[in-house]
């Protein structure tokens, strides 16, 4: 009777170590058609979005120059790679996109690339491209990127870079000036205080560099532009080019943000924020949209 029922025993082991190894050959990817399974696991995981998001192309499109004086061509280089396992089809003829960088870059001006549309690239191929823009004499800073680059798929954008059309010399306000001026901004308990310490005028830019006080560890969350007055009217804002702020030491967080050059015929500055981000501790962060405006005289 003991030897039945060990030999019973043993069957009854045997039979879950099967359906176990049934339940693992079943979840894998079959490995005799290697092809097929790689693939079909690749698609779903970028259906289901699990994981980081897959990469398809590295591509850039770079100018020829930093520096263009008004009414210059703009010369652009061009390259994509595929970066995949598998081939990629180009289904349409991508365009690069070139404005302001202030703008939306759906008021963007359009530049087709021909010579990269409706191409087929194999694992690591890539291509490049040239393009010319025949810009319109406006100065300031200026981004190009790309449009949509249609896989099937997918679709693909950005890859940008930013160049500058000079102003006139004559025409530019090259000073810096230490205005001092502060005002309050709400913060959980209370206000805090926004500085502007200094102000840099030159060919390329206007930088206004400002410290928050404050006891805020995180740097500050908000909108800045800034407004010019030439005596007679105000200019349209134009929003800060890319801003920087350092953490919080002994209650000060320094920051800066820059802006198009500053043109002699303007008469005062004026720095206006929104979008102000008050942080209400393990609870939520609200969003004051203002505005606050600082007025900074130059004459």
């Amino acid at each position: 009777m003991r030897n039945a029922l060990v030999v019973v025993a043993l069957m009854f082991l045997v039979f879950l170590i099967l359906i176990g190894c049934g339940q693992k050959l079943a979840n894998s990817p079959s490995k005799l058609n290697s092809g097929e399974g790689l693939q079909s696991e690749k698609q779903t995981s970028i259906r289901e979005g699990r994981g980081p998001a897959p990469v398809y192309l590295e591509f850039s499109v770079v100018p020829e120059h930093q520096d263009y004086d008004q009414g210059d061509s703009v010369h652009f280089s061009i390259s994509i790679k595929n970066v995949w396992d598998d081939s990629l089809d180009i289904a349409n003829i991508p365009s690069i996109l070139i404005g302001p960088f202030a703008i939306p870059t759906d008021k963007y001006e359009r530049v087709s690339i021909t010579s990269i549309g409706k191409k087929t690239l194999k694992p690591q191929e890539s291509i490049t491209a040239s393009a010319v823009w025949h810009q319109n004499g406006e100065p300031g800073l200026y981004q190009v990127e790309f449009g949509d680059i249609d896989l099937g798929h997918t679709r693909l954008s950005g890859g940008g870079s930013r160049f500058f059309v000079k102003y006139s010399s004559e025409k530019i306000l090259t000073k810096t000036i230490e205005p001092g001026a502060i005002i309050k901004l709400p913060e959980e308990d209370g206000d805090l205080s926004f500085v502007v310490k200094r102000i840099e005028m030159n060919e390329h830019e206007t930088v206004v560099f400002f410290d928050f006080n404050t006891e805020q560890e995180a740097p500050m969350g908000f909108q800045m532009a800034l407004v010019r007055s030439n005596g007679e009217a105000h200019l349209k804002p134009e929003p800060d080019h890319g801003g920087e702020q350092s953490e919080q030491k002994n209650g000060v967080i320094h920051g800066l943000a820059k802006f198009n050059p500053t043109t002699t015929d303007i008469t005062q500055l004026q720095i206006v924020i929104t979008d102000w981000s008050v942080i209400h501790k393990g609870v939520s962060t609200e969003i004051i949209k203002g505005p606050w405006t600082v007025d900074i005289p130059l004459k």
